[in-house]
């Protein structure tokens, strides 16, 4: 149980990293965004981005690491050791939690407060976890760009990247999606070998975040009737209607949708429940606009503290970066 003193809590997934200095209350002192670290070890600058993200905190709250008690940091990737280490040595003697937030601890202790079976974490990348009969925990998804991600940012990024490029040599009919490939560069004629390879090098060097990062264009050109576009959002949502489905082990169950792919809820949550009628009809994709994984890892802080969160208050509390 930590003292009296600020309580640090952070998200952190495959594009940003999002953190708080939390006064007992479960207030924000200061909120940062910085880069992502959630990866496979050794991947990314870990060190550098967590000590970025401390630094910005401490200089917005006036704060030192002194100051902080202990906290709590929800990591979207498997290099959790990586990321205490990082933590360790930007707060010095401050005990972080960090924790797997595929795992699921925050999603039991949130859960009842939520009035949900599941959750459905849609963002760079995609996983679920439901309750089972006895409320255990089971999961889905989470098998990284290689294997899975289907319905994710980067599923979208890199449907587009692929149509845009069949479209290039007409193997698909062209759209507007095409353009996406003028970010790279000129978009070359057949003839042109160098061009051809020029681009090839650039698409090569996107990184997973950088391809996930597409999404919001590619819903932008759905939203405006695109073909191809529409083809790649349906398809996402028929994924995630899946994956919802694949941990509903209860009846008539209620699969929260979380991340940035529902924060166009209006248009793509009607997508995936039409999608899940298809399947399991009792099941419904539901979004909690005002709730967040951050705003899960700051109740999660809060009871590293030892503290009993005010959740109706954590969920209507503003923690835009400040």
């Amino acid at each position: 149980m930590c003292s009296d003193n600020l309580i640090f809590a952070a998200d952190s997934g495959g594009s940003r990293t999002r953190a708080a200095l939390l006064r007992r209350d479960g207030t924000p002192l200061a909120v940062t965004i910085k880069a992502g670290v959630a990866a496979a070890p050794e991947t990314l600058p870990v060190a550098q981005i967590i000590q970025e993200t401390v630094g910005s905190l401490l200089k917005k709250s006036g704060k030192s690491p002194q100051d902080i008690s202990c906290g709590y940091f929800s990591l979207g990737g498997p290099n959790t050791e990586e990321t205490a280490t990082a933590l360790e040595l930007a707060l010095p003697g401050v005990r972080i939690a960090v924790d797997r937030e595929a795992r699921g601890n925050w999603f039991k202790a949130c859960a009842p407060l939520l009035g949900v079976d599941g959750c459905v974490m849609a963002g760079t990348g995609t996983v679920a976890i439901g309750l089972s009969h006895d409320d255990s925990l089971v999961f889905a998804g989470g098998w990284g760009p290689l294997y899975d991600d289907l319905g994710s940012g980067y599923f979208i990024g890199i449907s587009t990247l692929r149509k845009a490029l069949l479209m290039l040599e007409r193997r698909e009919q062209e759209t507007g999606l095409i353009e996406i490939l003028r970010r790279y560069g000129d978009i070359p004629p057949a003839g042109d070998f160098a061009g051809r390879m020029n681009l090839k090098s650039r698409l090569m060097q996107l990184n997973r975040a950088e391809i996930a990062g597409l999404t919001p264009s590619v819903y932008e050109l759905f939203l405006e009737g695109d073909e191809a576009a529409t083809s790649i959002i349906r398809q996402a949502a028929a994924d995630i209607a899946q994956l919802a489905a694949s941990i509903a082990c209860k009846p008539e169950s209620r699969i929260l949708g979380i991340g940035g792919l529902f924060s166009q809820a209006d248009t793509f949550l009607p997508l995936c429940n039409e999608a899940m009628r298809t399947i399991r009809p009792d099941i419904s994709i539901l979004c909690r606009p005002a709730f967040s994984l951050f705003k899960a890892a700051c109740i999660m802080g809060l009871k590293e503290a030892g503290l009993t969160p005010d959740f109706e208050s954590i969920e209507k509390t503003n923690y835009e970066e400040q």
